[in-house]
């Protein structure tokens, strides 16, 4: 099973940044915040797709209808070329800040075991309070 881990910094500035939102003012931190490094899920199902090159910008987008999991949170290059998805356990969490306003992209790292290895931001001053 391959390892996941949220960035213990990101992960606890999420609290302090929605508590900024909710007080009408953006965290002074800066706009991103790192909330997941991970290996994709399913990017055997895309081999056609070449991983992008460490550092390359990635969009993420929201599957609510795909079957096995409605949670799904797609990770594509920038042309918008299917990578595969954030691992279920992580995506859950992912996607119900999506579906609440809060933007989401991503940045690959490199290889990892079966695939490419990402980091997942949240656009904390992208929300309106």
């Amino acid at each position: 099973m391959h390892r996941r881990s949220f960035v213990m910094a990101g992960a606890a500035a999420l609290p302090l940044a929605a508590a900024a939102l909710a007080a009408g003012a953006a965290p002074a931190m800066g706009h991103r915040v790192r909330v997941l490094t991970t290996p994709l899920a399913n990017a055997e199902r895309f081999p056609a797709v070449p991983a992008p090159a460490a550092g390359a910008a990635l969009t993420l987008e929201r599957e609510p209808d795909r079957r096995f999991d409605p949670a799904s949170v797609r990770v594509a290059d920038a042309a918008g070329n299917p990578l595969g998805y954030l691992p279920p356990a992580s995506a859950a969490a992912i996607s119900a800040l999506m579906d609440a306003g809060v933007p989401a992209s991503g940045r690959a790292l490199g290889p990892a075991p079966g695939g490419l290895r990402v980091e997942v931001f949240l656009d904390v001053a992208g929300v309106s309070a």
